[in-house]
This record gives structure tokens, C-alpha cells and sequence, in this order.
């Protein structure tokens, strides 16, 4: 912590990972000490391994206290429901339909990008995992998108959980990141 900014610095690249811890953090400091403007400065390398970049940066925040207690209330609802069941909410697939998303992309070209994480390729996808292929089957499609949201995780315009799920729990932390479209 440098004054009222956090800066985690990581020398993997910059994933979803690191912008939802600090996004959690962001949100707890900001709501338990409403004086501070809390920001959140996260570091890592470039997600392409041909950018020209040193490094990727995700500016969080400044966010008044009420905000964050709203945030965080939802997504301790998320918690929640995910200690009831599996949420079909890989983070990297979501991460990524959910950016797709924001930007208008159609929900097929989104789950297309999605399917890019999720699956396996050149490289192991997010299906690999072990807690992933533990619980939806070894080599499983992206999970959610057979199931219509349960009630309380509709989104506008998302008609799978997957999807609903995906944005509930990003679009908060995309809308207040600065600098990322």
C-alpha cells in the first residue's frame, strides 16, 4: 500500500486473478473506510506475449463507501449460492464473455472467445483444471449454457447462467476499471 493506493504487482501476466483480488480489496477498503479515496493500481506483464509493453496495468476505483457495500453485498450473494452448488463460473471463460460482452459483441462471438479459455488447445484450457474436470467431467463443454439464470442472477439480454453469472460478477469491476477498452 503506497497512501490510500493499492499496488500489487505480479510478475505472471496481468488475468483475471489478480483483478478480482484486487477488485475484492478495493471494495473492502472503500467500504470500511469511506474518508480515503482507495484505488487499486495492479501490475503484471502483457496478457500477448508480443506486446511491446513492459508491463499491463488495471486502475480500480476511486468508489464511495455505499457503492462498495452494494458490490460486495452481491457478491457475497455469489459466494453464497456458490457454496450451495457449483456455479458454473470458470474465471478466465467468464472474464473474457463478460469484456466481450461490454463490448457489444453478439453472445455467439463471446462464447466463441470464451470457448478459447475454457478449452483445451495448443495449451490446457480451464476444462483441465482439476476442480473443473472434477466437477463438470473431464473434457466437459462450458458449463451453464444448457440453464436458463436462477432467480436472483438474471442479466439483461443473458439468456444461459453461464452468461448472467459472468456479467454479474464482471461488469462491476469493468465498469469501474479505467483505461481498459
Amino acid at each position: 500500500m503506497y497512501g490510500d493506493r493499492l499496488v500489487p504487482v505480479s510478475y505472471s501476466r496481468l488475468g483475471p486473478t489478480h483483478r478480482l483480488q484486487s477488485w475484492l480489496r478495493l471494495l473492502a477498503l472503500s467500504a470500511g473506510d469511506p474518508d480515503r479515496n482507495w484505488t487499486a493500481h495492479t501490475l503484471g506483464r502483457p496478457s500477448n506475449g508480443r506486446s511491446r509493453e513492459s508491463h499491463a496495468l488495471s486502475l480500480l476505483g476511486p468508489l464511495d463507501d455505499y457503492t462498495a457495500r452494494d458490490l460486495l453485498r452481491a457478491l457475497v450473494d455469489l459466494r453464497d449460492r456458490g457454496r450451495c452448488e457449483p456455479l458454473p463460473l470458470p474465471l478466465k471463460a467468464s472474464f473474457t464473455y463478460a469484456r466481450q460482452r461490454r463490448t457489444r459483441a453478439t453472445t455467439a462471438e463471446a462464447l466463441r472467445k470464451a470457448g478459447w479459455d475454457w478449452e483445451d488447445g495448443r495449451y490446457p484450457g480451464e476444462q483441465s483444471e482439476a476442480a473443473h474436470a472434477r466437477v463438470w467431467g473431464p473434457g466437459a463443454a462450458l458449463p451453464g449454457l444448457d440453464r436458463a439464470p436462477a432467480e436472483g442472477e438474471g442479466s439483461d439480454g443473458e439468456t444461459t447462467r453461464f452468461g448472467a453469472l459472468a456479467l454479474r460478477l464482471w461488469s462491476p469491476l469493468l465498469s469501474a476499471e479505467q483505461g481498459s477498452w
